[in-house]
């Protein structure tokens, strides 16, 4: 009598093996989608809402008359280190330090609007250094002066935007991302398809 090529307890094992190599297949694809999708989502964020002009326009009371947000760099000596200025009816509103080294090595500044009032946010995000404490700072006017307030939801997403593209941030890790992505994948699934083939035959020569 012929052997069966295949030896299977029941239809439940042959069940259980697909399934656990659908996921072997689908989760790093699921997983890549996602990172893409987050590093993608982060992109268009700062796209909108960051400044990356010297000025960009305000309105910090929301009465129509545009004010701005400049870095001034005649304000100190110091290498790399400025002053980030708010002004708006001719009165300065805000002066907050700012440092820039180069695109990746910054104060970040964007700003956002509340959907009720239309009055702007002005939203900080610097980090030094390794030991420095993370700023993740929101202005707001409160008709008076310019308070911190705390962020919104959709202000927290936008300071994980910033620190993506600042090296004291997530910066590096998005990198390394990009450059083992490919590669990483191409590797994973040629072992899968060697294993699989590799317990194929096994399987056949029982």
């Amino acid at each position: 009598m012929k052997k069966p090529s295949l030896k299977f307890k029941d239809k439940r094992s042959v069940l259980v093996a697909l399934i656990c190599l659908s996921v072997l297949v689908i989760l790093p694809l699921l997983v890549d989608y996602q990172l893409s999708k987050t590093d993608r989502y982060y992109t268009e964020l700062l796209r909108v809402y960051e400044c990356f002009s010297e000025i960009c326009p305000v309105d910090f009371d929301s009465d129509g008359t545009l004010g701005r947000v400049f870095v001034d760099r005649t304000s100190t000596p110091t290498p790399h280190r400025y002053t980030l200025i708010a002004k708006e009816n001719g009165k300065e509103l805000i002066r907050l330090p700012y440092w820039q080294l180069d695109d990746t090595a910054r104060t970040h500044v964007a700003t956002t609007q509340e959907y009720a009032s239309g009055k702007t946010h002005l939203l900080v995000y610097e980090r030094t250094g390794r030991e420095a404490l993370e700023i993740n700072a929101v202005y707001a006017w409160n008709g008076n002066e310019m308070m911190q307030i705390a962020p919104s939801d959709f202000e927290k997403e936008l300071f994980k935007a910033m620190a993506a593209r600042d090296q004291n941030g997530t910066f590096n890790d998005w990198v390394l991302y990009h450059m083992v992505r490919v590669p990483t994948l191409i590797g994973y699934y040629l072992i899968l398809i060697l294993a699989v083939i590799f317990l194929g035959r096994r399987l056949i020569r029982q």
